[in-house]
């Protein structure tokens, strides 16, 4: 009886084998930015569209396709709309959010954290490209759609309260400005942006000029190095989202 050839043969064993398919939820096309995670990707599709389109006019599945997946996939990652909403704003916002959390326990002068407070605000507005700060400012961020990122977004704002009543009354400065205007300021900055306003603001300079509009005697010299050098230490200790970083121009 003849012996039973064994199918795989040496040159079978030395031939390519097929690749592997990578484990994940179908997607349309190739992924265009792998780094980001299948999270990601639809956050920077979604502010993309968010930012030409509006709230109203940016559907799951516009979002889906641009991100390179299926709709049914978008789910897998977001459950609705307002999901993708507050999450893109919760990341955008997230430095800023840590710097008012650690100034608000920081051994300083109230008038140095909300010096500080400022100028992190500054430095967070310059890393955002006009397109997002675009997408913050659209009306759905002001209602419940938003409610989740309102609420962690509202640390930042008490802060900004709690130092500018403090600073006002410690100085004797009265009006509505000292307790209005503070937490707008970097709205200010954000619309600069949008208006096509490119140059670097120095952070600061732009704190020194937030004090100057609300009221605010400006810090001398010392107060005004250790409100720098607090702002240095706590914004370094920042990562923005790499999607973020992605959406640079």
């Amino acid at each position: 009886m003849s012996k039973r050839r064994n199918p795989v043969t040496e040159d079978d064993k030395s031939a390519p084998r097929p690749a592997k398919r990578s484990v994940g939820r179908p997607r349309l096309v190739a992924s265009r930015h792998p780094q980001l995670g299948p999270e990601g990707e639809i956050l920077l599709a979604a502010s993309r569209l968010l930012s030409v389109q509006g709230y109203a006019g940016t559907s799951t599945r516009q979002i889906a396709e641009a991100a390179g997946l299926q709709q049914a996939s978008l789910y897998h990652y977001f459950p609705t709309k307002p999901a993708i909403f507050n999450a893109l704003l919760t990341e955008l916002s997230a430095p800023i959010i840590a710097v008012a959390q650690a100034l608000a326990v920081e051994d300083a002068a109230d008038d140095v954290r909300l010096h500080a407070l400022f100028q992190a605000d500054c430095r967070h507005v310059s890393l955002l490209p006009a397109s997002l700060g675009t997408v913050v400012r659209l009306p759905e961020a002001r209602t419940e759609i938003a409610a989740k990122w309102r609420e962690q977004f509202a640390t930042v704002l008490r802060l900004y309260a709690k130092l500018a009543a403090a600073c006002a009354a410690r100085q004797g400065v009265e009006g509505v400005l000292p307790v209005a205007a503070p937490h707008r300021m970097a709205g200010l900055l954000v619309g600069m942006r949008i208006d096509g306003f490119e140059e670097q603001v120095a952070p600061v300079e732009f704190a020194d000029a937030c004090f100057r509009f609300c009221g605010f005697r400006s810090l001398n010299a010392r107060n005004r190095a250790r409100a720098t050098a607090l702002a240095d230490q706590l914004w370094s200790a920042q990562t923005p989202a790499p999607w973020v970083v992605a959406a640079q121009p």
